[in-house]
């Protein structure tokens, strides 16, 4: 008779080998792969909302696709929040009434249309963008103002009057051709959409 010793050691031998063969196989790397997916989404979009509502304070609404949900966000706007209601990129000929483009037409006066254009062109309009993180600093905000040659913090490009400023400033100093977007021609397909 096997001693109970024998016993444990062929159990515990029995069972690394069903996990080894268990998570070496397609069927454990795809629950894997779904469990990692579910958990990045659920983090990112967290991460967002919750950084969006604290940060900005404002619910964005697009041009009343959805009747429902302009009318929750209102219900949910609190005193310290606004509910923005501005054009999605697909409406054509609104006149846009948001804070952002009150704030670009008071710094770039008669060249509001192009500053918006290139602005969309840049971040869509989303002042918390970060972009081009290949480079040894990130370009941030509603311009994309790049940290290698204006040495600011994240939160005051990430703050739209300061950034729609201060895009003001390269403007002024060296032209619309320090942006991309501008040399390239993308901000063309926004300029219509004013």
């Amino acid at each position: 008779m096997e001693s109970q010793k024998s016993k444990m050691s062929k159990l515990k031998f029995w069972i690394k080998l069903k996990w080894f063969k268990f998570k070496n196989s397609k069927f454990f790397l795809a629950i894997l792969m779904l469990i990692i997916g579910i958990s990045y989404t659920y983090c990112f979009l967290t991460i967002k909302y919750e950084y969006r509502e604290s940060v900005i304070g404002r619910v964005v609404i697009f041009n009343n696709s959805s009747v429902a949900l302009a009318s929750t966000a209102r219900e949910n706007a609190g005193a310290n929040q606004e509910v923005e209601k501005v054009a999605s990129p697909e409406v054509r000929g609104e006149e846009q009434s948001s804070p952002t483009v009150r704030t670009i037409k008071k710094y770039f006066g008669d060249e509001w249309k192009t500053a918006y254009a290139v602005m969309m062109a840049e971040s869509h309009g989303d002042p918390s963008r970060i972009g081009d993180t290949h480079l040894s600093k990130p370009s941030i905000g509603l311009f994309q103002i790049n940290q290698i040659w204006h040495p600011y913090t994240v939160e005051q490009l990430q703050d739209p009057e300061f950034n729609i400023k201060t895009a003001k400033d390269i403007r002024d100093s060296g032209g619309w051709e320090r942006w991309t977007t501008y040399r390239t021609g993308q901000y063309e397909k926004f300029l219509n959409q004013i």
